[in-house]
Order: structure tokens, then C-alpha cells, then sequence
């Protein structure tokens, strides 16, 4: 399965919405640069096309490897995103091995969620 497609304008209204207490600018100007880049064909280092929602957290990375979950089916991405070059679908690129467990920094320096190590490929 894949991903809930938002508009980028919708996944904003939810982002303020959620976190009342931030300023949204910094966090919108990333958002942008990774769907720029989503859209421009950007990977993963494991090879696998970034999310740009959560990549405007971590940096250039897949669904997987942020998460180290396999199923995107109830997470969004920006739909122009999803509607690509190529008319490739962006989905989950399966389970992470142990060797691309690793702790992601966001753009601001806060340690993620490390992916969950028992999953195997």
C-alpha cells in the first residue's frame, strides 16, 4: 500500500495545528525544499525515493529508514510528490537490516526515532 496524499497546503493547516507552540517558517521552507527534491528524483542511501514530510524533519531519507516501519498506508506525502516524474509511486521500500539501523539527525539537530533493529529484510 502507499501513501495518504495531502496537498502541501492541507498538510500545513494540520502541521500548525499540531504544533501551536512553534513557528511554522522554518519548518514549511524545509518541507518545500524536500518536495523540491522528492520531485527532482532525491534517494535515500539505502536507494529508495525520500518521504518529503518526514525528510523536512531528518534530512533526505525513505519512509523506512525514518520510521523502520515497512507500511506508509496511514502516513501522508505531499501528493505532487506522489504524482511524480515517471508516474513512479512512491511506497515503503520493505523492512531495514541491521546494518542501515542508524540514528537520524533532524535539520535542527534532534536525534529521531532509531529504526526498530528486530525488523529483518
Amino acid at each position: 500500500m502507499g501513501f495518504v496524499p495531502i496537498r502541501m497546503d492541507e498538510f500545513i493547516k494540520l502541521y500548525r495545528k499540531s504544533n501551536p507552540g512553534e513557528r511554522p517558517d522554518e519548518f514549511i521552507s524545509l518541507l518545500r525544499r524536500s518536495v523540491a527534491d522528492a520531485r527532482q528524483g532525491a534517494r535515500c542511501h539505502c536507494g529508495a525515493p525520500i518521504w518529503a514530510i518526514g525528510s523536512a524533519v531528518v534530512g533526505n531519507a525513505c519512509f523506512t529508514c525514518i520510521t523502520g516501519e515497512a507500511d506508509p498506508s496511514s502516513d501522508y506525502e505531499i501528493d505532487e510528490v506522489l504524482e511524480g516524474e515517471g508516474g513512479e509511486t512512491l511506497v515503503a521500500q520493505g523492512f531495514v537490516d541491521d546494518q542501515s539501523s542508524k540514528v537520524f539527525r533532524s535539520r535542527r539537530g534532534h536525534k529521531t526515532r532509531k529504526p526498530n533493529p528486530k525488523m529483518q529484510a
